[in-house]
């Protein structure tokens, strides 16, 4: 009996790691499609966490809506379930550290110097991005991100659709230009 208990722990524990480890791969797959806008070709910089007054404003934007509408009129529905389970993961943001080296010739800054950094002229463009958030069988993706351009450039909260095998921007929440 005791061997049975073990082998089905050990099962749902590979279960839920292989799982993890395909959310990383898919998020990253998103992350690389949003860097390749990168101006630099030397070496990408991006923020090694995201600043804790963001995930206040990913809460503010995300609201209490539960339904979210694109511009090509198509609207995503969100469960209570899907709904706690965003609202869950936005509060695990604030412990998140993104590893050093996560993509080819790239390296983190600290997440809260990115303004300075930037300010001060010691880089030009940092990306900072939250972990990706998966629903639906990982063919929904809520992301934030900013690719600051100088003290400049765009600020992108929404979901992404996967389609026909590539991540697409969907439905925005809110979207600008910092400056």
């Amino acid at each position: 009996m005791h061997k049975l208990i073990l082998s089905i722990f050990f099962f749902s524990l590979s279960i839920s790691l292989f799982a993890q480890v395909k959310h990383d791969s898919i998020g990253l797959e998103i992350l690389k499609q949003i860097i390749s806008h990168s101006k630099r070709r030397d070496s990408i910089l991006y923020a090694s966490s995201i600043p804790k007054h963001s995930i206040e404003y990913y809460k503010r934007k995300f609201g209490k809506k539960n339904v979210f509408y694109s511009y090509e009129n198509d609207s995503l529905v969100l469960t209570t379930k899907e709904r706690s389970y965003i609202i869950n993961q936005f509060n695990k943001q604030k412990r998140h550290i993104w590893t050093n080296n996560l993509f080819p010739k790239s390296k983190t800054i600290n997440g809260d110097s990115v303004w300075n950094t930037l300010v001060n002229g010691k880089e030009w463009e940092i990306f900072l991005f939250s972990k990706p958030i998966f629903i639906r069988n990982n063919s929904i993706c809520l992301l934030h991100y900013m690719h600051f351009l100088g003290v400049g450039g765009p600020d992108y909260f929404g979901f992404y659709k996967l389609n026909n095998g590539e991540w697409r921007n969907w439905i925005t929440i809110s979207s600008g230009i910092l400056n």
